[in-house]
């Protein structure tokens, strides 16, 4: 039967009159889009046309599913009313995506026209994918459903789907299930790849987890409350960064572990601290169940090696549940004759012309995006992609120059997003000049109640164009019905690679809101890529199989020179493979770690690369506990520091070494901050700069909870002064603050909270050896670094899930030095003034659970 199912379907693909039918109904599905209106198919050709989607469906091949997809959803466009429907649910219910044949089919609906056989066929595949959760049903696609199977029957799950095939909602109801029905405390970890990403899905898990509030907490800061978790399921949700510290700090077994977006362990140095974490893991509980979450261009089988096991269950769908159009976009004609020409992309075969829309804007080549996006983004929401921050405000005042003001903008949620973010930011930057003609900017930099009030808005319609960077490749929620992209590339890293490509493309389209989603590629002939046509599956690299295979001589060199430096970009990489096998060595287990990591590259000879690894252990001392604790710092610039450490003791230069509170008042907190990052300037990273005094102040402002805009502020008073008095001042303010928030970011909460938790734990090693552990108390100034907090409130309201920006108003009402446990009964309190808070702090900690 199946290869009848599939030999019929070929030959309805492949005949021309079906070809030509699909090509019509496809160019009248997307009138809207050109400006035209949808007008019916005849009856019959409706019919066969439906006939055809049935007999698509019955095939196995996603190609031929695809295609019955294709036109179940181009049929609802034109024919929402016809009596059709039925069979148009049954299509998308044999291909396993009920959750579209309910959107496709909604209103009054009888299912009697359809043949009892195809209504029992039907029934019969929704009670397969049917799970009851706590009292409650749940329908799953068919992808879903084979997940939820996998997660139950194996230890190690590697999911690989497109964007919006529902792998959140399953992992959330995973976990549901699992902790409902635990007889034990759990820990979990679910792993995300940037911190932009933590309170997203923090939310997200709180809001799912909501029926188990009392029985589960749900963690963004990597510490443990006995009292705030005492008898609770705990579910972390960190960086790889923040995993780290957990490990370091907690002898806590995991029970899961969730590594969303799994590719990053190809990232160089933080796909090194991945993998450490994942052994960890194994090694503390054999038991640990996995699950690798990659978008559907990417199989990531490559990671069960390194973790030594064979049994990896990979459940992989190419089918998008939603229709995406690949449209091709051109510029023609000159004065009153400019247009567009639009064409739909089709695989195997040539595009499909679907007209011209005339425009009286520049198609000049440098202005096309924009006009694209304002010619063929009426229909729907849309995102225009810009390949850095910068380029992104660039492209939304270009959109604000030809979009009015919307109407009754005064006193409208726009403009009261556009003051907060005056007030937070600056009134010059960018996002709150461009709000009122509703548009919208985001990129990871933002702060986090901005950024997710901006998501909110689009989600609500509020804000109709939105220009992103590459944050959506990160697997931020932000669907729209139109993507507009021209020469796409990811920063500095150069033009987007194709999984990046079809992962970004993969956000058109909404699953139950739209029938498709439009992806507009801008003069693609001109891409220095060229994404369609490439392979779309592929393996992950991770990131020391690269290493010690294709890049084994840049490592080799960083092995035998001693006065290598740390923190250097372009051997970052090197340096934490170095510091892993260094510490493999020690633990006689460095032939199996390259054993493992040349599985891929079986041909590749490491004899010198041990040599050189051997060599070093004899110019480091420190033991191999401290090094273990950071992993990404070579053991030679541990072991100076180490060394400077014990000429000051003897010295007897104690106090200089040590930081201190940054509320404290003498000695002074910022000298002191100064003299560490210079000693890990030196030292640590082996280099000669005076970037201590521009940071140290930075850095101490930011733990002391100052504003953003105070940062800014104070930066772009100094800048006016060195710049050209006549220079627009959005322009400094842009400039100044895209800047500000890149420091916070990458030097902060990420350079120096590495390099400082690194420098105390050598410090500490260096005074409990000279016998002076109890002399000092030493701050975890690490923590306050990243979290941008010192205060205890403020601390504890972000231990609770809390933005800084939350955190700092919901301290701002209540008295100094209170914990967790007080913070959250405050805010449950009907004595709690709610008021008082923004809108925007209201809804983040709404959306925590955290206020009744």
């Amino acid at each position: 039967m199946a290869d009848f199912s599939f030999r019929l379907a070929e030959r309805i693909e492949t005949s021309p009159l079906f070809r030509a039918a699909l090509a019509q109904l496809q160019q009248r599905s997307l009138a809207p889009m050109m400006g035209d209106a949808v007008s019916k198919l005849e009856p019959l050709q409706a019919e066969k046309l439906s006939q055809a989607a049935v007999a698509l469906s019955r095939s196995t091949d996603p190609r031929h599913l695809g295609l019955a997809q294709e036109i179940a959803y181009s049929l609802a466009a034109c024919e929402s009313n016809s009596d059709l429907r039925g069979v148009w649910r049954h299509v998308l219910a044999e291909i396993g995506n009920f959750p579209a044949g309910d959107y496709v089919s909604s209103g009054p609906l009888s299912d009697e026209n359809l043949p009892w056989i195809l209504r029992l066929r039907q029934a019969a595949r929704r009670r397969e994918n049917t799970v009851s959760v706590l009292g409650q049903e749940i329908v799953f696609t068919d992808f879903q459903a084979d997940v939820w199977l996998g997660l139950h029957k194996h230890q190690f799950v590697n999911v690989s789907a497109p964007t919006s095939a529902g792998k959140s909602f399953l992992v959330q109801t995973f976990l549901l299930d699992e902790l409902a029905r635990s007889q034990r405390l759990q820990c979990v970890v679910y792993v995300v790849p940037s911190r932009s990403l933590i309170y997203e899905v923090q939310t997200s898990l709180t809001q799912a987890l909501t029926r188990l509030s009392d029985k589960v907490v749900v963690s963004s800061v990597p510490r443990i409350d006995e009292e705030l978790h005492a008898s609770k399921h705990l579910v972390f949700v960190v960086t790889q960064e923040r995993w780290q510290t957990i490990i370091n700090e907690y002898d806590v077994v995991f029970d899961a572990v969730i590594v969303d977006e799994a590719q990053q362990i190809g990232e160089a140095e933080r796909g090194i601290l991945l993998q450490g974490c994942l052994e960890e893991a194994l090694a503390r509980s054999d038991l640990t169940k996995m699950l690798f979450i990659t978008p559907s261009s990417k199989n990531a089988h490559t990671i069960a090696p390194l973790l030594g096991t064979e049994n990896l269950q990979t459940i992989q769908s190419a089918l998008r549940p939603v229709r995406q159009n690949l449209l091709f976009v051109t510029g023609g004609g000159k004065g009153s004759n400019r247009h567009l020409n639009v064409e739909l992309y089709r695989g195997g075969q040539e595009p499909l012309a679907l007209g011209k829309v005339v425009t009286k804007r520049s198609i000049a080549e440098a202005k096309r995006l924009i006009t694209a996006a304002l010619e063929l983004g009426e229909e729907g929401q849309s995102i225009v992609y810009a390949w850095r921050p910068s380029a992104a405000d660039s492209s939304a005042f270009a959109l604000k120059k030809e979009l009015p003001e919307v109407e009754d903008y005064k006193g409208s949620p726009l403009e009261e997003l556009a003051n907060f973010v005056a007030k937070h930011i600056h009134p010059d930057f960018a996002l709150a000049q461009v709000l009122k003609h509703g548009i919208g900017i985001h990129y990871g930099r933002l702060p986090t109640t901005i950024s997710k009030a901006v998501e909110e808005y689009f989600d609500d319609g509020h804000i109709k164009y939105l220009v992103c960077t590459s944050t959506l490749l990160q697997g931020v929620n932000l669907p729209a019905r139109n993507i507009f992209l021209k020469n796409p590339r990811k920063g500095k890293a150069g033009p987007l690679q194709a999984d990046e490509f079809w992962n970004l493309a993969g956000r058109a389209g909404r699953l139950k809101r739209d029938t498709h989603g439009n992806v507009f590629l801008v003069d693609y002939d001109e891409w220095e890529k060229k994404p369609v046509e490439e392979q779309q599956t592929t393996d992950v690299e991770p990131a020391i199989c690269d290493a010690l295979g294709a890049k084994q001589d840049v490592l080799l060199a960083f092995a035998l020179n001693p006065e290598h430096a740390s923190g250097d970009k372009d051997f970052a990489l090197a340096e934490s493979v170095f510091t892993r096998l260094f510490i493999d060595a020690r633990d006689g287990v460095i032939e199996q770690t390259i054993a493992r990591a040349l599985t891929r590259h079986p041909n590749v000879d490491a004899t010198a690369l041990k040599d050189a690894i051997f060599a070093a252990q004899d110019l480091v001392s420190l033991p191999t506990s401290l090094l273990r604790r950071n992993k990404l710092v070579s053991p030679l610039r541990q072991q100076r520091l180490y060394d400077h450490f014990k000429r000051e003791l003897a010295a007897g230069f104690l106090d200089s070494l040590i930081p201190v509170h940054p509320w404290q008042q003498y000695p002074d907190p910022r000298l002191r901050l100064e003299a560490v990052f210079r000693a890990i300037h030196t030292h640590l990273e082996g280099r000669e700069t005076r970037e201590e005094e521009f940071f140290g102040w930075f850095a101490l402002a930011w733990m002391k909870g100052e504003t953003l805009r105070n940062l800014i502020e104070r930066q772009v008073k100094r800048v006016r002064e060195e710049r050209n008095p006549e220079e627009p001042e959005e322009k400094i303010v842009g400039s100044v603050a895209r800047k500000i928030m890149e420091q916070v970011d990458t030097r902060l909460r990420y350079h120096y909270v590495k390099y400082l938790g690194c420098y105390l734990d050598i410090l500490n090693f260096a005074l409990e050896e000279a016998g002076l552990e109890g002399d000092m108390e030493i701050p975890p100034i690490p923590l306050f670094l990243e979290l941008g907090a010192s205060a205890k409130t403020m601390v504890s309201a972000m231990e609770l899930g809390l933005s800084r920006i939350a955190a700092m108003e919901v301290a701002n009402l209540l008295p100094r030095e209170k914990d967790a446990a007080y913070i959250r009964g405050e805010l449950q309190s009907p004595a709690f003034n709610r008021a008082r808070l923004s809108y925007f702090v209201r809804r983040e900690i709404e959306r925590l659970g955290l206020l009744r």
